[in-house]
């Protein structure tokens, strides 16, 4: 085989870096070799594009390896394209909500069934039709696609929730982190006092209520068993949880994350079974004041100790060593509780 003498190979990359090959004795064969490679290389970058999405994941930008726009898609509440500028021939799989729509039907596939946004229907009935009742199984996000997704088919979902989900998670790790940093200080003492030993004591317990909420609130995220979401009331409203055409709705005031960490602890509740539904309505029987002592732990734990004082001092817990003392028995027992809950809990309790 010819060996060339000295052969220098230069190749201009897209990124403007310059590509020198020298060899004394170079292969003639391996510098084309050399330079179909990276050519085509060159090429498959070049066909790298990168979908940006709106708040409910659909595509709305497709941008080459350049970031330089080369589609835009924008789309009616159903999912029905609006605007659609492309180049000619060009075609995306992605579109509205991030589901691969189908170029010979229309249909979108979202893993349960298929979904025709001309008609803003679905083309089959809805695996989970017997947890929403009051709705056609053939309705997508309920009527409200504006403010929810579908994941699947099967459930629809307010991104804002998992949002806020995943924002009392974090502010729970920052208390846990907090608590932590108590429990390190105490245990690095020698002859702690009485108090100092409650503190230590009841640091650790809190930890652990709020790991539980913690993993609480990520079985309520993932669930496919039950709907979740969250409602916002006035400043000075109280908050509740309640199941209401097939979700369970946590109340919450803005800037009160413990009330809404309380709200959250009943939401798990209805995962756990303390808290029932029958025949699409709350069951009242199943509802009693132990639920509430659960609730409270998680509310007490995410704040100061100070706070926590306001607390018990409100409730008149009996020998409040910390947050192991919230129990249905003890909150039987508080004229507070007595006075603003209803008294059919105090009975279910004691059943």
């Amino acid at each position: 085989m010819h060996k060339s003498q000295i052969n220098t190979v230069n190749l201009l990359q897209h990124s403007g870096e310059r590509v020198v090959m020298r060899s004394d004795f170079l292969n003639l064969h391996n510098d084309f070799e050399f330079l179909e490679e990276n050519l085509h290389q060159d090429e498959i970058e070049k066909n790298q594009f990168f979908y940006h999405t709106d708040h409910l994941g659909s595509s709305s930008w497709i941008t080459d390896a350049n970031g330089i726009a080369n589609q835009h898609y924008q789309y009616l509440p159903f999912g029905e394209d609006y605007v659609t500028q492309t180049p000619t021939g060009a075609a995306v799989r992605y579109t509205f909500s991030a589901k691969e729509k189908d170029t010979e039907t229309g249909y979108s596939y979202f893993g349960a069934r298929y979904y025709d946004s001309d008609l803003s229907v679905w083309l089959s009935v809805d695996p989970l039709a017997d947890k929403y009742p009051s709705m056609t199984s053939y309705m997508y996000t309920a009527g409200n696609p504006v403010m929810l997704v579908d994941p699947d088919g099967r459930e629809f979902d307010d991104p804002k929730d998992e949002q806020r989900a995943r924002d009392s998670q974090e502010e729970a790790r920052t208390r846990v982190t907090e608590l932590n940093t108590t429990v390190k200080d105490l245990e690095s003492r020698d002859n702690l006092t009485d108090e100092e030993n409650k503190t230590l004591a009841d640091s650790k317990d809190q930890v652990k209520v709020l790991a539980d909420h913690i993993a609480h609130l990520e079985d309520m995220i993932t669930t496919k068993d039950w709907k979740y979401a969250y409602k916002k009331v006035g400043d000075k409203s109280k908050t509740e949880t309640y199941f209401e055409k097939g979700v369970v709705i946590m109340e919450y005031r803005e800037n009160s994350s413990n009330a809404q960490a309380h709200e959250e602890a009943h939401g798990y509740q209805y995962i756990s079974s303390d808290l029932r539904v029958v025949n699409g309505y709350d069951d009242n029987s199943s509802y009693d004041i132990g639920d509430e002592a659960q609730a409270y732990k998680v509310q007490v734990s995410y704040v100061s100790s100070a706070r926590q004082k306001t607390f018990y001092d409100a409730v008149n817990l009996p020998s409040v060593k910390g947050v192991n003392d919230i129990t249905g028995d003890n909150l039987s027992k508080s004229k507070f509780m007595r006075a603003n809950y209803p008294a059919f809990i105090f009975d279910n309790y004691k059943k």
